[in-house]
């Protein structure tokens, strides 16, 4: 368990690598988030893989120095058709493979993928979120034994009315993954390790 993993070697003195998700519960989370901060003179680093890409920080302090105006809305998606599913000849082998499935042991597509993309909202946005509403489904996985909704939407509410809408699938792969951040004087979209701007025709220079 992830928890007791990370809090122990923490208490041990050692710099701490965590992949993400951190935990598949708040609480768990929580208590990997509050032993870090308690750890004096060592890194705790969890996994989140947008922050090591050069390109989102070439792009963060562009955002941050106000060049899209106020921010408005943002959007974000992971569409991948796949089912998640390992197979192996032994059914406890299997089980344990298949931990993604079941919710006792993940967080589910918002917890295992969406987590990058909600993070690099948070950076770029510079704010930790207000609320949270969420719908998840099982639309197409469904006769396979999993409780992990294979279709997920989100809302998610930041300071001054600023709001993302997330959506991921295992069901479909159109139009694949991107991050669309939109403000009053310009639009950034990021896909495919690549970046636009779309700029207001009222935009400052």
């Amino acid at each position: 368990h992830d928890k007791h993993i990370a809090v122990a070697a923490l208490k041990a003195g050692k710099h701490v690598y965590c992949e993400a998700p951190l935990a598949h519960t708040v609480a768990d989370a929580k208590t990997i988030a509050l032993a870090a901060r308690d750890t004096v003179g060592k890194v705790f680093q969890p996994g989140l893989q947008a922050r090591s890409d050069p390109q989102r920080h070439f792009i963060v302090p562009f955002i941050h120095s106000g060049a899209l105006g106020k921010s408005l809305l943002a959007r974000a998606q992971w569409h991948k058709k796949q089912s998640w599913r390992a197979a192996s000849p032994d059914a406890e082998r299997e089980k344990a493979m298949n931990w993604r499935l079941s919710k006792a042991t993940s967080p589910g597509l918002v917890g295992e993928i969406g987590i990058h993309q909600l993070d690099q909202a948070g950076w770029f946005l510079n704010g930790v979120p207000t609320a949270v509403t969420g719908f998840g489904s099982l639309a197409f996985w469904r006769d396979d034994g999993r409780d992990v909704p294979d279709t997920v939407q989100l809302v998610v509410e930041y300071p001054d009315g600023v709001r993302l809408n997330y959506d991921a699938t295992l069901a479909n792969s159109f139009d694949a993954e991107f991050e669309l951040y939109f403000g009053s004087d310009a639009a950034v979209m990021i896909r495919e390790s690549k970046a636009w701007m779309f700029k207001e025709a009222d935009a400052p220079s």
